[in-house]
């Protein structure tokens, strides 16, 4: 499951995976900074505005954005 959440008042996008472990990469497309949603049936990040996509580790799987996600370590605020 994964979630848009709050953190350090940043948005950070919290995904668990089918192991336990926790990844969280900034909630915010890298394209315009649009918020953005989990994607529960394809494992992605997806931003409602122009419809980039990213994988759960912050890759981008379609643009228009050109930058991947920004990875959060616990303890680290978000970018």
């Amino acid at each position: 499951d994964g979630t848009v959440m709050n953190y350090h008042g940043e948005k950070a996008g919290v995904f668990k995976d089918e192991k336990g472990l926790v990844h969280a990469v900034s909630g915010k497309c890298t394209h315009l900074g649009c918020v953005l949603s989990w994607n529960n049936a394809e494992l992605s990040w997806d931003c409602p505005c122009h419809g980039s996509r990213f994988a759960a580790n912050g890759e981008i799987l379609n643009g228009p954005a050109v930058k991947r996600l920004e990875q959060i370590r616990a303890g680290e605020e978000a970018a």
